[in-house]
């Protein structure tokens, strides 16, 4: 039975969430297979299915399968894959390295394994070398007959603990999670008006009762507030024109300042805020809301800033094809430039790629085109480059990234190979056409194909006559970036030095 020690310290893993979990395969002795058992791994497997990706993952195996593309199959639908879109893939052998690359962005903290005992050896093995590679606790819930010591010697390896203990101990070492609950948004009831940046903070005031303004007035100085740092700290890209001080603008705006937020009228707030601390340092960002439709506020928010979109795109057990189409909802653009990252270039969790150095840039010949520059001159009056600035991804499109990271490191990939790999040989990168065919496909699963995904049959629209669309996040949003003679604006007041008006 477990030591005294190893339980003292599971007890703590187990009651501190936060804690590290140590590599560990607990062997949960169930012979007469308890009701006890199976209600709590009832209600454990429940709650964690719901907050798929979770750190602690329920694997119930297959009855009478025993090879490791079946295991692999079940461990994914653990994590929350749909088998329909699983069987769809064909995975084949290359199953097992998907799990384990899920497993790693997951961050998975406790797998536990029902009915253990109908696995073969070669398995048990597998589930230590796992423990030892995600440093995470592998449960193995003993149900039925067999040699479980066997099962413990296969999977006892360097740096992995093994213990065995009594099914009593479950509740308290393995404890069912705890769902947060959601505090109610302070903006989920606030009808704001279309005012222009230059009247907005005055017509709030006017139409809000005194305790939403407050709350929209603070949302407002911190926005200012924030612009006002991030002009003071690029006013040298003035130098380099409204392309250079745009992009850099582009990506603020994207990934810090207006995209993370989800509610439509917080993101007007601080839409509104921005530019009338930018206006003062001379940069006037314009938004044209009537060719954004009927709610042009919701446009503003971030593509793939929600969990549903996350989750239409987790579903599946490909990470290149999730992650290509991720970054490019998060860009709102074609997978243009994607072959500029390295493997090195992205940070391990997927929440930012750090821009590669200047002469991986490879341009698409269009870029020089008259046509499109003319298009890009008329709407955002910047060139979005999708690897010219870091990229942050949002906290829940992150495992995406995060596990075609891990994939690319369990195929050998070294921090100079490329992030988005060709599948027939890894050490080049990705083609374009690649690339977007990887997306549009995605797309097209979830019923969603921007028109900057579209074939080239779809590129020139009636609307825009032989123009190449253009596309890119600002102008997905109808903003457009304009420089201004700071002399201009000297005498405007600053957004954030003058007082709240009472």
């Amino acid at each position: 039975m477990v030591t005294a020690p190893l339980a003292l310290d599971l007890l703590v893993e187990a009651s501190e969430e936060s804690s590290p979990a140590q590599p560990c395969v607990v062997l949960v002795r169930n012979d007469d297979d308890g009701v006890g058992v199976r209600e709590h791994l009832k209600f454990f497997g429940e709650i964690t299915a719901r907050a798929a990706p979770a750190p602690r993952v329920l694997v119930r195996p297959t009855p009478g399968a025993t090879d490791q593309t079946t295991f692999a199959l079940d461990v994914l639908v653990a994590l929350g894959k749909n088998p329909h879109v699983l069987a769809g893939e064909q995975l084949g052998a290359s199953a097992w390295s998907y799990a384990r690359a899920w497993l790693a962005a997951a961050q998975v903290t406790d797998l536990v394994v029902d009915r253990a005992h109908q696995l073969p050896a070669q398995r048990w093995g597998e589930l230590g070398e796992l423990a030892a590679e995600l440093g995470c606790r592998v449960w193995l819930i003993w149900s039925g007959p067999g040699d479980s010591q066997a099962a413990m010697d296969s999977a006892r390896g360097a740096g992995v603990r093994c213990a065995s203990v009594m099914p009593e101990w479950l509740p308290w070492l393995l404890p069912v999670p705890v769902r947060p609950q959601q505090p109610d948004h302070p903006f989920s009831d606030t009808l704001l008006p279309l005012a222009e940046f230059t009247t907005f903070r005055a017509a709030a005031r006017r139409h809000l009762p005194p305790h939403q303004f407050e709350t929209v007035d603070r949302l407002y100085l911190d926005a200012a507030g924030a612009a006002d740092g991030w002009l003071a700290d690029h006013q040298h890209l003035r130098a380099e024109g409204r392309e250079g001080i745009g992009g850099a603008l582009a990506a603020w705006l994207r990934d810090d300042q207006l995209g993370p937020h989800q509610r439509p009228s917080q993101a007007l707030v601080v839409l509104r805020a921005t530019q009338a601390a930018l206006f003062v340092g001379g940069v006037l960002l314009c938004w044209n809301p009537a060719a954004l439709g009927p709610d042009p506020a919701a446009r503003l928010c971030g593509t793939i800033d929600t969990r549903q979109r996350v989750h239409e795109l987790y579903v599946g057990a490909r990470t290149a094809p999730a992650a290509i189409t991720a970054l490019s909802l998060h860009l709102n653009q074609p997978p243009l430039y994607f072959d500029c990252w390295r493997l090195g270039d992205v940070a391990t969790d997927g929440s930012v790629l750090n821009s590669p150095e200047v002469h991986r840039h490879k341009a698409p010949a269009y870029l020089s085109y008259p046509d499109h520059q003319a298009a890009i001159a008329t709407t955002s009056g910047v060139t979005e480059i999708a690897c010219a600035h870091p990229v942050r991804i949002p906290a829940p499109a992150q495992v995406l990234l995060a596990a075609h990271h891990a994939y690319r490191r369990h195929q050998g990939a070294t921090a100079e190979d490329p992030f988005f790999a060709d599948p027939t040989t890894p050490a080049e990168a990705a083609t374009y056409s690649r690339l977007r065919s990887h997306a549009v496909r995605t797309a097209a699963r979830l019923h969603h194909t921007p028109g900057w995904l579209h074939l080239d049959d779809c590129r020139y629209g009636a609307d825009i006559g032989l123009h190449r669309r253009p596309s890119g996040w600002l102008i997905e949003r109808g903003l457009s970036v304009h420089l201004l003679d700071p002399a201009l604006t000297e005498r405007v007041p600053h957004p954030v030095r003058r007082p709240p008006w009472r």
